[in-house]
């Protein structure tokens, strides 16, 4: 089993990991306000094998204080209990894949949540989990971190509910999809990982199709776009430009360039992963190295920059006092 986690980070560019046969895309990144903040959320993709991977967002719950490490907590117990498994051999063409995962995933997260009730101080964290094993998806939630799957012609195939008041409040039809997204109410949870009541949302098992479009985020992706517009930004598309396309988006709104009054603009960590079943195509593979090429020397830059005012004030001599 090899882990990629990205924990407390602050990503430029997404990452893209090969995994399961398929293509992933993972991003996170802390909230741009205020300048200084730490990042909360964490995201991890787990290679197990040529046919099996995990996927996983948590959002630390910030209100309850280090969230980070709630965040971190869950996702290296996730991954504990996989490294016991290792990789998954591939199985015969046509043979259902067996519930491999299902039964470690789901002992994680009690796990990580006995873990974090533990712990003193209130460690609280959002998680959702995929599986996935022979082109089947599986997803588990604890909090208000979703997880759609899309065809490529945009059909919704299987989307989570948020465990919330506003998000149960929608699924009923007491609230649309606009009312919830801006309700005043909408970071206020039900359910944590981190709390004595937690409880586990499990779907059933969905075969995914060559070109669908699984997507996991936290409430940095869902509580800025409207479901249409991350549906129609996902569904189709070279992966690695689609992730980015979805990212500018989203730090678009975050930055409140939009006026419309129906627009959300909600400032927080942002995390996601994107998943699709084909392998990665060269061009796929050849944006990403772009992109890491441009941050490294994004980054080259400022760090001369800085410099060089340091280096004008030395000329200046000492200042008087």
């Amino acid at each position: 089993m090899r882990a990629h986690l990205f924990l407390r980070d602050d990503l430029r560019v997404p990452v893209l990991v090969p995994v399961a046969g398929g293509t992933a895309i993972a991003y996170t990144a802390p909230s741009p306000v205020p300048a200084d903040r730490l990042n909360e959320d964490g995201v991890a993709i787990f290679d197990l094998g040529p046919e099996a991977a995990v996927l996983a967002v948590a959002d630390g719950v910030g209100g309850h204080g280090r969230g980070d490490e709630a965040a971190r907590t869950a996702l290296l117990t996730i991954a504990s209990a996989l490294e016991e498994i290792g990789e998954l051999a591939p199985g015969p063409e046509g043979e259902a894949p067996p519930a491999d995962l299902r039964e470690p995933v789901m002992a994680a997260i009690e796990r990580a949540n006995s873990r974090l009730v533990a712990r003193a101080g209130s460690l609280a964290t959002t998680l959702v989990v995929a599986t996935i094993h022979r082109g089947e998806l599986r997803c588990y939630t604890v909090g208000d971190s979703e997880l759609l799957v899309v065809g490529q012609r945009g059909k919704l195939k299987l989307r989570t509910i948020p465990h919330s008041p506003v998000g149960y409040a929608r699924e009923s039809g007491l609230l649309g999809e606009a009312e919830a997204l801006l309700h005043d109410e909408r970071h206020l949870l039900s359910n944590v990982l981190g709390m004595e009541g937690m409880h586990m949302a499990a779907t059933s098992g969905i075969q995914l199709a060559a070109r669908d479009t699984v997507l996991l985020g936290s409430d940095g992706v869902f509580d800025n776009l409207y479901h249409d517009e991350i549906i129609e930004l996902v569904r189709a598309g070279e992966p690695y430009a689609t992730a980015e396309q979805l990212l500018g988006r989203l730090r678009g709104r975050m930055a409140g360039l939009d006026p419309e009054p129906e627009i959300p603009c909600k400032p927080d960590d942002l995390s996601f992963v994107l998943f699709r079943p084909q392998a990665p195509r060269p061009e796929t593979h050849e944006r990403a190295e772009r992109a890491e090429r441009e941050r490294i020397e994004a980054e080259q830059a400022e760090g001369q920059g800085s410099e060089q005012p340091a280096a004008a004030g030395q000329d200046e001599g000492p200042a008087g006092g």
